[in-house]
């Protein structure tokens, strides 16, 4: 049975492999087909947050197929997969008097996030993992017919360096509306006595943090009068509420505790530092939920993606 399983499996990823082949064969064929010569440029390879690049493109078919050319600024973060963080697309102008050249000028954003690895800057927060992130900009240059614009005949993607770029920080505005919209969702009175708990981590809650606690009271509870949720938040801290960690793994799903754990997480990155009692009151968290470092990994990388996301708009 184990050799049949084996030799299945073998001609599962054999198939796959001569599928990908093909594919790739095909298209090599279809580019030669259509385009006789491709060349793109940018200008400055070297740019800073702010500047304009000059992206060019001398693109001639075979025959007499019109084609279209389409610049696309990228920026793109690198975990485990590529992930963009930024893409602008914009079509490529023929320039007059010179059949088969094309140029458009990109503007790299002003808040550009600089070349190389996202997390220097980082709070300890963020596991070692989530901080050795590194981030790239490019421009790609997509080759296709006039008639089909959705169709690439030809790509090429040339590197653009931003080591003048920002550090990626914190971005509070992000936090709080993750904060928000996980916590809308999940709409349990466990997490606000939890919430209220870390607010008040160090005895004071202060007007900020009361201000995110009105908030959150307004969005999920519909309390919108600030005598009624300062009350609120009081009965919060005078309540205990014990958990069952056994009860709490096996009646609430995976999904869910990764939620919450996003959602702590979030909370106590909000100001850009992370003091003892919130550290501790993380790992009390994790070990109550029953999750580990690794399957908390992701929510770390995925709350970092937003914030570097967020950042650029």
């Amino acid at each position: 049975m184990a050799i049949y399983l084996l030799t299945l499996l073998g001609a599962v990823l054999l198939a796959a492999l001569l599928g990908a082949m093909m594919l790739g064969a095909f298209r090599l064929l279809r580019r030669w087909l259509t385009v006789a010569r491709a060349e793109f440029t940018v200008t400055p390879r070297n740019a800073r947050p702010g500047e304009e690049i000059q992206a060019t493109a001398h693109v001639v078919s075979r025959g007499d197929r019109k084609l279209v050319v389409h610049a696309t600024l990228t920026c793109t973060m690198f975990d485990h997969r590529a992930r963009d963080l930024f893409a602008q697309t914009v079509p490529m102008t023929e320039v007059d008097g010179q059949p088969g050249r094309y140029a458009v000028k990109l503007h790299l954003p002003d808040c550009a996030l600089r070349t190389g690895t996202i997390g220097d800057d980082l709070s300890d927060l963020f596991s070692e993992d989530a901080r050795r992130l590194l981030v790239f900009w490019s421009v790609r240059f997509d080759v296709s017919p006039s008639e089909r614009p959705g169709t690439v005949f030809a790509r090429h993607v040339v590197a653009v360096h931003v080591p003048e770029g920002k550090p990626l920080q914190t971005d509070q505005a992000y936090m709080n509306q993750l904060v928000v919209e996980t916590f809308a969702a999940l709409k349990d009175d466990m997490i606000l006595n939890w919430l209220v708990k870390m607010a008040a981590r160090d005895d004071v809650i202060t007007d900020s943090e009361r201000t995110f606690l009105h908030d959150l009271l307004a969005t999920s509870h519909g309390i919108r009068d600030a005598a009624a949720a300062d009350a609120r938040i009081d009965d919060e801290l005078n309540r205990q509420i014990e958990i069952d960690p056994v009860l709490l793994r096996k009646h609430i799903s995976a999904d869910a505790r990764l939620s919450f754990y996003r959602l702590l997480y979030a909370v106590a990155w909000r100001d850009g530092s992370l003091d003892k009692r919130e550290h501790k009151f993380l790992i009390d968290s994790l070990q109550t939920f029953g999750l580990d470092r690794s399957e908390v990994a992701e929510v770390e990388r995925e709350v970092l993606r937003g914030m570097a996301a967020s950042s650029l708009q």
